[in-house]
Formats: C-alpha cells, structure tokens, sequence
C-alpha cells in the first residue's frame, strides 16, 4: 500500500470512529434528556387525612409521584404555615414520596381552601394541591375503612346543643346504630356507633345529620364480611 493510499485510509477510519463517538454521545444526550421527561411525567398526588375539620385540626399528608430524594415544602391558602403549625415535613424518599403534619391555623374561617406541596431538587421543582375544607361542624371516623357489617366509631362537634335527632347515613342507605346514639351535648358534641351496611368495595361518604347541620367524611368499604 502506498503512503498516500495509506494516510487516505487512516483519514477514513478516523472519520468514522468521529461519526460513532458523536452518534453515541447523541443517543446518550437524549436518554439524559428523556430520563427527567420521564419522572415528571409521573402522576402527582397528595392526600389529605382528614380532608375536613375545624380550625387547629391536625392534618396528615402524604404525597408521591414526585422526583426522589428532594426537598419539600407546604403552603396553606397560598402562603407558608405560621410557626408551629407546620409540626414536621420530610424530604421525598428513593420511590418520590413523602409525608408531613400540620395545623389548620387558628382562626380559620370556614371555607375550602388548597394545600400545595412542592418538592425541589436544583432550580427545578414540582408541585401538587389538594383541598381542605374548614368547618366548625365536622364529625370524625373510627376506623375510617371496614368490612360490610364491621363497626364505626363516629364523633362530632360544632353542632347545636342538646339536639336528640341524630341521623347516620353512609350514601343514601340508613347506618344501623349500636347501642344508642343520645344525641348531642350541652357543647355540641356527639359520640355514636354505627354498623356499615351492605354497600360494594370501594370509595362511601358517611353522613350525620343533627338537627338542621350535617357534616360528611369518607370512608372505604374493603370488601364483604
């Protein structure tokens, strides 16, 4: 082979090991790029426990879907909790999730109002929101999920004392109380129990009815007992 033939074809094989390491380094720029695309695509959620109650209620949150290992905050109404409402908030861990506690400020007039979390890694952040309802009516399950048949602690406040018409419901059907259910106090608080009727697995809303004021909070039937 001469040596021009030869540089000629030194000139070639560098040209196409040029044109790999350029096609490579593309198709990397792209999974690099594709990869956060990915991630934050990944449906944001945040649940609220309870979704209702009263001003000073203590609210659990829960959140997934958003990028792993970042930092996290949480605004109440568009703006950050006041000292000492927000009782403790962590970072996402590997799977994008996270939890925290707080306090519906004091005072809070009744209303709904949104509960934003957002969770930041560099200069990039995502966020999710989620409804709480303030009222000074509310009522409170325990446990919040059962078997059809399977018992329910129900308390409540924030109703007119001394109210002897209580009614349970959980949709439309008629809740078969255990005991008795006498009705509320000299403070507007009742305490009853209640058996879940036959209803399909899945999503209900439990109501309580006193008087004129009905207050309502979810609650999953998880199967037939």
């Amino acid at each position: 082979m001469t040596p021009s033939r030869f540089h000629g074809h030194a000139a070639f094989l560098e040209r196409g090991i040029s044109l790999i390491l350029i096609s490579a380094l593309a198709a990397l720029m792209v999974v690099l790029l594709v990869m956060p695309m990915a991630a934050s695509g990944a449906k944001r959620v945040l649940v609220l426990s309870p979704p209702s109650g009263p001003a000073g209620t203590e609210v659990a949150v829960t959140g997934s879907g958003f990028p792993a290992n970042a930092a996290t905050a949480l605004q109440f109404d568009g703006a950050d909790l006041p000292p000492g409402d927000l009782i403790y908030i962590m970072p996402t861990d590997a799977a994008g999730e996270f939890t925290a506690l707080f306090r519906v400020p004091a005072g809070t007039a009744d209303g709904d109002y949104p509960v934003k979390a957002t969770a930041s890694v560099g200069n990039k952040s995502q966020k999710a929101t989620a409804d709480f309802t303030v009222s000074h009516i509310f009522i409170v399950l325990s446990p919040n999920m059962g078997v059809v048949g399977s018992q329910v602690n129900v308390t409540g406040g924030g109703f007119a004392p001394n109210v002897t018409s209580v009614m349970v419901k959980v949709d439309s059907a008629n809740a078969q109380i255990v005991g008795s259910c006498p009705g509320t106090n000299g403070l507007g608080e009742l305490a009853c129990t209640f058996t879940i009727p036959s209803l399909p697995a899945g999503p209900h809303v439990v109501s309580v009815t006193v008087g004129v004021d009905t207050a309502t909070a979810p609650i999953t039937v998880i199967g037939a007992s």
